[in-house]
């Protein structure tokens, strides 16, 4: 009887601290989603900036003016500050996605706060107004919605992914699922860094077909920062 209480006890523990508000939030982004009448799409791209991929995505969202949002390990953006700032001149979005891109599920409310003040810390130092969080596998937990809360930063979630990241898949296959799964309104989450066998490299080539597609039907795109707009 005791250990079925115990381990009852321990479930319920696991699910506060970090699957419900994970839920939570994931209800409350769906339920925030507005489909909207005049074709608009959010790019943001996780997991950079990339010394490789990064410059080549940059100067692809250059050749058709787009504004998109890049939410940024902090730690990678320590180490690439040209990268920062070329993504802050071209008048994209820079938005937070942790410090070295741990999964919140497994970290304690110290971790949690240590990896908040390191990465606003370079933050401050490159003169980054973050406009938002996203954190790591899209897993909030409670200490991380503290921090976001004592630093005033907005959580941003996603409506589309295309499994980009994945070591064996083709750009033609993120194509496609880009082109099938968007719809006005959605913002969409990609990645220009971390990604298996080079997967970033082939997310562009993707870009690339789609882009142009986006565009001949009529889409414009906007930062997450005006997403309430």
């Amino acid at each position: 009887m005791w250990v079925i209480v115990l381990l009852a006890l321990f479930v319920a523990t696991i699910a506060s601290y970090g699957m419900i508000p994970t839920l939570i939030y994931k209800i409350r982004n769906n339920m925030r989603r507005k489909e909207r009448t005049d074709k608009v799409l959010y790019l943001t791209f996780d997991d950079g900036p990339d010394r490789k991929f990064t410059p080549s995505l940059l100067e692809l969202l250059n050749q058709y003016d787009i504004k998109a949002s890049f939410f940024v390990v902090a730690s990678f953006a320590g180490r690439h500050p040209d990268i920062i700032a070329n993504i802050k001149e071209n008048g994209h979005c820079i938005a937070l996605h942790s410090y070295q891109h741990n999964n919140p599920f497994w970290q304690t409310p110290t971790q949690i706060k240590l990896d908040f003040e390191q990465s606003l810390k370079v933050f401050r130092n490159q003169k980054i107004n973050p406009c938002g969080y996203r954190p790591p596998w899209l897993r909030f937990n409670l200490p991380s919605m503290q921090q976001m809360k004592n630093y005033h930063l907005k959580p941003m979630l996603c409506n589309v992914m295309a499994e980009d990241w994945r070591a064996h898949t083709t750009a033609d296959a993120i194509c496609k699922k880009l082109l099938n799964r968007s719809k006005s309104g959605d913002i969409i989450c990609l990645h220009d860094g971390r990604g298996r066998n080079e997967a970033p490299g082939r997310m562009i080539e993707a870009l690339k077909k789609a882009i142009p597609c986006w565009l001949s039907q009529g889409y414009r795109f906007l930062k997450v920062d005006e997403y309430d707009e």
